[in-house]
């Protein structure tokens, strides 16, 4: 066969032929008969074979996209486990306790107050503030770990002192 009646097959059957037909011309020379008993060599299914596993598998030489995809899970993973272990969730809040009247030792709530022990609790600075007619209230802050206290327990440790309060608000609650 010529090749340029080749050629021409290949353009009627697409680029898949062309490439069979320059490897098969190409194996040609190669295969020339040196003694007249000879068998010619069959190397072409091997080499088919070879190429289209490859062909299959990888066209660039590079991931498939399967592996990609699970690399990319494992770091979201990883940097999720490590935020977990790095980042305590924390937060400041700012108490307001009112007293039960005008008469109510401040001093002595703010000790009522700090003296409520969680894990997770430290206790800020504090401060006493006007409300009217010389009433003041006291104003506490305090940092908590998120996972371990709850506001309504810190409420309830203050308010269980009816005789010293009268009412307990949360002025400020930030994340920290």
């Amino acid at each position: 066969m010529a090749l340029n009646t080749v050629i021409y097959y290949a353009a009627l059957r697409g680029i898949d032929y062309l490439s069979e037909a320059v490897t098969v011309e190409a194996a040609a020379p190669a295969q020339t008969e040196t003694k007249p008993s000879a068998a010619p060599v069959k190397e072409a299914p091997a080499a088919k074979k070879a190429e289209e596993e490859v062909d299959e598998d990888d066209l660039f030489g590079g991931v498939d996209e399967e592996e990609l995809a699970a690399e990319k899970k494992r770091r979201e993973d990883e940097k999720k486990s490590k935020k977990k272990v790095e980042e305590i969730q924390r937060s400041n809040i700012i108490f307001d306790v009112k007293p039960l009247g005008d008469d109510t030792d401040l001093n002595e709530m703010e000790k009522v107050v700090r003296a409520i022990t969680l894990d997770g609790l430290t206790w800020g600075p504090s401060k006493f503030v006007d409300i009217a007619y010389g009433v003041k209230k006291l104003q506490i802050s305090c940092v908590v770990v998120d996972d371990k206290v709850f506001t309504e327990d810190i409420e309830e440790g203050i308010m269980a002192h009816e005789e010293l309060v009268q009412s307990v608000d949360i002025a400020s609650f930030t994340k920290v």
